[in-house]
């Protein structure tokens, strides 16, 4: 399973607050994120749901999750390259 830096998705963090998740690394090897592995779990048994991609789950959790009602996906971000003092970057 890919790790949390690796996925699109959201969590939600101690305080209740429902908070967007941006990959920042391509998954490692032939891992893949929770959404897809349960979606295909799903199959095998017989559910009839099938998932596109993690903003579908989102989606989908917002409308049956009173904790994500009017929670927002948010904009794609353009990836930023941070420069420090003296660095090479």
């Amino acid at each position: 399973m890919a790790m949390w830096a690796e996925v699109d998705g959201s969590f939600t963090n101690r305080q209740g607050k429902v908070q967007r998740l941006r990959a920042a690394l391509a998954p490692a090897g032939q891992s893949r994120p929770g959404w897809e592995i349960a979606d295909q779990l799903g199959r095998a048994l017989g559910a009839t749901r099938r998932y596109a991609n993690a903003k579908q789950v989102f989606s989908e959790a917002c409308e049956k999750v009173t904790l994500m009602s009017g929670a927002d996906w948010g904009n794609p971000e353009i990836p930023v390259q941070l420069r420090f003092a003296n660095s090479r970057g």
